[in-house]
C-alpha cells in the first residue's frame, strides 16, 4: 500500500493543526475550532456567574466563555479567542451580562457585553491600559470594573469613567457591591477599600496584612469576608471598618469566597482546596474536591447546591453543601504528543504516562486504552484501520494489527528516546529519535535495523514516499 494515497498534503496539514488543538496550542481561529479534550475546555477558568441554580457562565484564559443550563452538569463554549484573557463575569439576568479581562499579552483592559445570553458578544471601550480582574453590575446600567484602575459606568458600559485614579501601589483583584452606593474592593499588598457614594470616592480600610487578597464577599452591608495568599481569611462584622483574622487551617492560596448567609460559607484555592464553615468562619473544615488543580471561583444557590471552577477547565458541583463534590471536568489531563487520523472519522492520540486514546467520532469522543505501558509516548501512525505503531521513551515500540484494541510490545533498548515513526505499508517502516537513532523494519516491527550514525543531531521527523525515497 502506498501511503501517499492516504495522506495528501492537505491531510498532513490538517494532522498538524488538529495536534495543536489537542495539546493546547492556541491559534486565533475563533469560530472554526471546537475544543475536544479536555471537555468542555482545557483552559483555566477564572470565575463564574449564575443567575439561578441552572443557568450560569464561566470565563477563563484563551478568551473562553462557557455556558450551562443545567446547573453545571453540562457546558457549551460560547466564545473562544486566544488573543484575550477573561478574569471575571457578571450577569444580571438570563440575557444581559459582561466579562472583563485583558489581551493575551496582559495589555489594555477589555470588557465585552452580551444582550442575548452569550450567543453574541460585543467589545466595549473602557479606556484603561491595565488588565481588569473584576467586574460587577447591580442593574443593566450601573456597574464597576477593577484592575489597575477602578472604572464606573451608568449606561451599561457604553462609556466608562475612572472612579479611582491609578495613584496607589496595588491592583484590584475583586470587588462587590451591596447596592448602588455601598461597595468594597480588595487587592494586592493586603489592601481593602470601600465606597459609600457609588465609587466616586474610596476609603482605605485597615486589614493588618501584607499578603495579596484575591476575593471579597459581603452578604449584606455589614457581614463580609476576604481571602488571599497563604490561606488568609479575614472577617468583618461592621461593613469593613475593622477586620479579624480567621484560621483557615490551610496554607494554600485561597482564590474565591462565597457565603449564603452570615453563617454558611465556602472558600476555594490552590491544589483543589475547598473549605467550609457553618458558623461565619469561626471554624473552617476541609472538604474533598477530588481534584488537585487550582480552583478560582465558587458560587452557591442555597446551602446545598454549589459550583466551583478552576485549572484545566475543571468544574465541580455539590448537591449536599460540599460533603461530596463531583467534577464535571472530563477528558485526559496528560499532555498529548502524537495524533494520527486515517480518515475523517477514525483516529488515535498518544502522550505522557502511557496515554493511548482512540476515537471513531472525528475526535468528539475518545476512549482510553489502559494498561499498555506507563512510558511516555511520542507518536502514533496507522497505515489503515487495523495496522498501527506507537513509539516513545525508553525504547518503546508497540504494534497493533486490530485497530488498537491489542498491542504487541516490540520495544528496544531503554536508552533510546523514539520520537517519530512512519510506515509505507504493513511491513516497511522507520523510527527516528534522539542521539542519531534511525531504525528500519521490513517485518512490521518484530525486528529493526539501525541505520543511524550519519549526524550528531536529534532526529524528530520522518517521511517516506515509498520504500526507497524519504526524508528525516
Amino acid at each position: 500500500m502506498n501511503i501517499e494515497s492516504r495522506k495528501t498534503p492537505l491531510q498532513k496539514i490538517i494532522k498538524v493543526i488538529v495536534f495543536c488543538v489537542l495539546t493546547g496550542y492556541s491559534m486565533n481561529l475563533t469560530g472554526q475550532w471546537f475544543w475536544q479534550n479536555p471537555y468542555p475546555t482545557g483552559t483555566e477558568l477564572n470565575n463564574i456567574s449564575f443567575i439561578n441554580e441552572n443557568i450560569g457562565w464561566a470565563v477563563g484564559f484563551d478568551g473562553t466563555i462557557i455556558h450551562t443550563t443545567d446547573g453545571g452538569q453540562n457546558w457549551k463554549i460560547q466564545f473562544f479567542d486566544p488573543s484575550y484573557i477573561l478574569y471575571d463575569v457578571c450577569f444580571i439576568d438570563q440575557f444581559k451580562g459582561w466579562v472583563s479581562g485583558t489581551t493575551s499579552n496582559k495589555g489594555p483592559g477589555t470588557v465585552f457585553v452580551t444582550n442575548d445570553g452569550g450567543f453574541t458578544w460585543n467589545a466595549q471601550s473602557c479606556g484603561t491600559n491595565f488588565p481588569l480582574y473584576a467586574i460587577h453590575f447591580i442593574d443593566e446600567n450601573t456597574g464597576w470594573a477593577g484592575g489597575g484602575e477602578l472604572l464606573f459606568t451608568n449606561d451599561g458600559g457604553n462609556s466608562w469613567t475612572v472612579g479611582h485614579p491609578y495613584n496607589f501601589p496595588y491592583i484590584i483583584m475583586d470587588l462587590v457591591f451591596h447596592d448602588a452606593n455601598i461597595g468594597w474592593a480588595c487587592g494586592t499588598y493586603g489592601y481593602i477599600i470601600n465606597t459609600e457614594d457609588g465609587g466616586q470616592n474610596w476609603n482605605i480600610l485597615p486589614s493588618g496584612i501584607d499578603e495579596s487578597l484575591f476575593s471579597i464577599y459581603f452578604t449584606d452591608s455589614v457581614y463580609g469576608w476576604v481571602v488571599g495568599e497563604n490561606g488568609i481569611i479575614h472577617n468583618s462584622i461592621n461593613g469593613g471598618q475593622s477586620w479579624e483574622t480567621q484560621n483557615s487551617n490551610t496554607e494554600d492560596n485561597l482564590n474565591g469566597v462565597f457565603f449564603t448567609d452570615q453563617n454558611n460559607g465556602w472558600c476555594v484555592g490552590s491544589n483543589g482546596t475547598i473549605i467550609s464553615s457553618e458558623n461565619g468562619g469561626v471554624l473552617w473544615t476541609n472538604q474533598e474536591s477530588g481534584i488537585d488543580v487550582k480552583l478560582n471561583g465558587i458560587q452557591f444557590f442555597n446551602q446545598q447546591y454549589g459550583v466551583c471552577v478552576g485549572g484545566l477547565g475543571a468544574t465541580c458541583i455539590t448537591e449536599n453543601g460540599g460533603l461530596t463534590w463531583n467534577s464535571s471536568f472530563s477528558g485526559i489531563s496528560q499532555s498529548l504528543k502524537g495524533i494520527d487520523f486515517i480518515d475523517n472519522t477514525n483516529g488515535w492520540a498518544v502522550g505522557y504516562d502511557g496515554t493511548i486514546l482512540k476515537s471513531s467520532t472525528s475526535g468528539y469522543e475518545w476512549t482510553a486504552m489502559d494498561g499498555i505501558t506507563d512510558k511516555s509516548l511520542w507518536d502514533v501512525f496507522f497505515v489503515d484501520q487495523q495496522y498501527g505503531w506507537i513509539v516513545g521513551d525508553q525504547g518503546a515500540i508497540f504494534h497493533s494489527y486490530d485497530g488498537g484494541n491489542n498491542w504487541i510490545d516490540y520495544s528496544i533498548d531503554e536508552v533510546y528516546t523514539l520520537i517519530k515513526t512512519f510506515f509505507v505499508n504493513n511491513n516497511t517502516g522507520w523510527v527516528v529519535g534522539f542521539d542519531n537513532i534511525v531504525l528500519k523494519t521490513n517485518n512490521g516491527g518484530s525486528s529493526w535495523i539501525n541505520q543511524g550514525n550519519f549526524t550528531d543531531e536529534n532526529l524528530t521527523s520522518v517521511f517516506f514516499n515509498d520504500e526507497n525515497t524519504g526524508w528525516i
